[in-house]
């Protein structure tokens, strides 16, 4: 991945540099386990290292926008945590509008984050500030077309979707229900009631990245 990541970085430097304003958002797209998280961290690093300040990229990840478990557990949704709706979709659309729309002389704005450690969204984890001149937008449903998700995809200047096959993917995501505690029969039952379904739906949606990244 490094040598992939170094030619993606140059990449998002020159999309950077065309689209020629103050602000680039971009998304990455893919199944559980793509790699999405990492590619997006990796990123936002190489970058803040390319221009010498720390902050200008941020990474605004989909998972700080997880439903408390409280509230999917009164919904009777804690076994479909993850599927699209057991997040606050409407709340994620409405903070990366705000970060593409952030003025340089605006007040940071607050982002959730997910802890894995509680397994709960954390608010205002860290603060995108008006100096960012890069958010790395990532998840699995920007490219869902239906709303409110479907207001994403006018919301990033390039969408970048991961393809894996899905037994990777799948493969992937049960090591790591099983990291976070379940035995290899719960971390089964996950995957075959909810994240090989969920992994269909966003397969659906990479016809509409901009571009399709193999790592």
């Amino acid at each position: 991945m490094p040598d992939a990541v170094e030619q993606l970085t140059l990449e998002v430097l020159t999309q950077m540099r065309r689209a020629d304003r103050r602000r680039f958002v971009l998304g990455i797209v893919g199944t559980p386990g793509a790699g999405k998280s990492t590619l997006a961290e990796q990123l936002a690093e190489k970058i803040n290292g390319a221009v010498g300040e720390t902050g200008f990229a941020v990474v605004l990840a989909m998972d700080g926008f997880h439903l408390p478990n409280a509230e999917l557990d009164a919904r009777g949704m804690r076994p479909r945590k993850g599927s699209p709706p057991s997040y606050d979709a409407k709340g994620f659309v409405e903070l990366i509008r705000a970060a593409r729309e952030q003025q340089a002389d605006g007040e940071p704005i607050g982002v959730p984050a997910y802890c894995r450690e509680i397994h709960e969204p954390v608010p205002d984890a860290f603060s995108i500030q008006p100096m960012c001149g890069l958010v790395i937008v990532e998840g699995q449903y920007l490219l869902l077309d239906e709303p409110p998700w479907a207001d994403i995809k006018g919301l990033l200047d390039e969408a970048w979707y991961i393809d894996l096959d899905p037994e990777t993917s799948m493969a992937r995501t049960k090591a790591r229900h099983e990291r976070g505690g379940c035995t290899a029969e719960q971390a089964q039952r996950k995957i075959d009631g909810n994240d090989r379904p969920n992994a269909r739906l966003i397969e659906t949606t990479r016809p509409r990245a901009d571009r399709i990244v193999t790592l």
